[in-house]
Parts: C-alpha cells; structure tokens; sequence
C-alpha cells in the first residue's frame, strides 16, 4: 500500500531550521501562465519549540519571509514540489500559512527605468535582456531568457516606481511574455516550451482517477490567427503571421524585429499552443510521477488509443490531506509528440 510522506522546511532569517511531517493539508498551485506559484500549509495552532509558539502569538518563532521547502512522496520517495517564503500567517485555528516562490522578490522592490531621468544608450529601443536585468537587480535572483527572444527589443519603454513583478505583468499584457521563477532564477521567454523538461507517463486506465475528464480538439476546426506587429526605430511596422487568415486574430506588439521570416516563426510558435489535434483538460493523478509546469507529460490508453500522445505541462495543483491523501490535477497544454 502506498504511505504518502510530507516534509516541511523552515528555514529563518535568524534561529534554527525546522522540519516537521505533521501537517492539516498541504496545497499548491504552479503555472507558466502565472507569475508566482503558491502553497498553502494548515498547521494545528498550538505548536511550540523549546517553550515559543511556532506560528501565532505576539512573538512567533517563524514569521513573514522565512524560507520554505516542501517535500511529499510516498515512501521511500522524497521530491521537492514547492520551494519559496512565507507570505502571510494566519490569525485563525487552525493556522494557514501562505506561501509564494522567489516572484515575492520582485513584489517589494521599486523601480524606476530609465533611472534618475539618465536613459540608456539604445533608450529608443530597450532591450529585453538590459531591463530583466535591471529587474533582479539586488535581489539574488539571476535572470534567463528564452533563445528564441534572446535579441528582443521593446522600443521606447518607462516606467515609474514600479515592483518587478508589475513590470513583467506589463510585458506580458503589451508583448505575449511568459515570466516564472523556478527556484533562484527567473524565466522570461515567448514560448513556454522548456529546453530540458522531464517527462513523465500516465495511464489512463491505472493512473489517472478522472480518465473520462479530457475533451478532444482537431486543429482544423480550431480557426485563429496570430499577427506579430514589430515597429522598427525609423517608424517602419513589420508584420508575421501564422494561422487562419479570417480566423479570431489576436495581436502581439513587438519592436526592433525587422525579420518577417522571423516574425513568421514566432507567431507559429504562439500558434501552436492552442490549435493541435489531441486533447485538452485536466486529469487528477495520484501523487507521483511528479511533474512541474514545463514538464511533459505522456498520455496513453489501452481502451482509447487515440488519447495517446506527448503534451505540455501547462500547470499543476497538488493537494496533500489526512483524509484524501495526495493528490495533483495536471492541466495539458500544447500537443508536442
């Protein structure tokens, strides 16, 4: 019989680590179509060491920022599903305590770009790369971009006293763009496809409690465009198209990319994330394989092979309680194999 563990790390800014396996439930919830990943513990309210209560109270032991791991698996097993702080500890019983990955660095911090009214050389046509690097400034987190928007321009961007995570917000409302952290370091790419992604199996007929829960999709009915807009510094406006020409059009605006082969590429790319021939939806899966947003997951079926195929890992949520056990709903993303 499966014996589901869980393990939880604390680790503070000053004092001892904690780690303890006694847990209300455990949820979490992570997504490259979000910034920040999240977890919520629920703790018994009266848990004390050496005589200090650990949560509540005055004076708690552990607080706002602490550095949180968590681990669960069945045993032996032990992986890590959630890593990050403490966000905010709850007042009520029992205690919750709210948890977010390292986008919480990016929430506090201000800035100003250009900064001090002094614009860079290329101010007329920022630079992706020059300003993600601007935004984990001082924070400890290292920045990488995806290849396929290693060179990508912004054309003449500012902004006044605002958190990192509000300016990625605002890159991916102007310009399509994914941004996520996964552990120190914070992803910005166009496409969510990773670079080395693990994958995973799932039978539908052993794995999979919910194996009637996928819907099919044909791309052919699937009718959209994707129209990239590039502007380039002498006003000139380049365009890329991919898709159905009277399809649903949605527009992504970029600057710099004087490439229509280029433009044509990353709207096909952007393309495929909906319009495939395969299944969509969400399947609840017990607690292992563990797979993380990114991930690929490989669907097959013995009663209807047709469900067969390599997808995207678009988002996880795991839940981990005395009474169901541990649990992850796999949401699917693009076909890839």
């Amino acid at each position: 019989m499966l014996r589901p563990r869980i393990f939880v790390t604390i680790t503070p800014t000053v004092g001892s680590v904690l780690q303890f396996d006694f847990v209300n439930s455990v949820t979490t919830e992570e997504s490259y179509e979000r910034l920040t990943d999240t977890a919520k513990i629920i703790v018994p309210r009266k848990i004390t060491m050496n005589n200090q209560n650990l949560f509540a109270g005055v004076n708690p032991l552990f607080k706002r920022k602490d550095r949180v791991k968590i681990e669960a698996g069945y045993h032996p097993n032990r992986y890590t599903i959630f890593e990050g702080y403490i966000s905010k500890v709850g007042a009520n019983i029992p205690v919750e305590i709210d948890c977010e990955d390292d986008m919480l660095l990016l929430k506090e911090n201000s800035i100003t770009y250009p900064a001090d009214n002094t614009p860079p050389a290329d101010a007329e046509n920022t630079s992706l790369k020059d300003l993600v690097n601007v935004l984990v400034a001082g924070t400890g987190l290292t920045a990488s971009l995806g290849k396929d928007i290693a060179g990508f321009k912004l054309g003449q961007l500012s902004y006044s006293r605002k958190s990192a995570a509000q300016i990625l917000e605002d890159l991916c409302f102007r310009f399509g763009l994914y941004s996520y952290c996964i552990g120190q370091t914070l992803f910005v790419s166009f496409s969510p496809k990773p670079t080395d992604g693990k994958q995973a199996a799932f039978a539908m007929e052993d794995a999979v409690i919910n194996s009637d829960a996928l819907s099919a999709q044909i791309a052919d009915s699937i009718k959209k465009k994707i129209k990239l807009v590039s502007t380039l510094p002498n006003n000139q406006v380049v365009t890329g198209t991919a898709g159905d020409a009277s399809g649903e059009e949605e527009i992504i605006y970029c600057f710099g990319i004087s490439d229509a082969a280029t433009l044509n590429k990353m709207a096909e790319e952007k393309l495929k994330q909906t319009k495939y021939t395969g299944f969509k939806g969400t399947i609840v899966t017990f607690g292992e394989p563990v797979v993380h947003h990114g991930d690929k997951a490989r669907i097959t079926s013995k009663k209807l092979p047709e469900r067969d195929g390599i997808y995207m890992v678009k988002s996880v949520k795991r839940s981990f309680t005395i009474k169901e056990g541990y649990r992850q709903t796999i949401e699917l993303g693009e076909k890839v194999g």
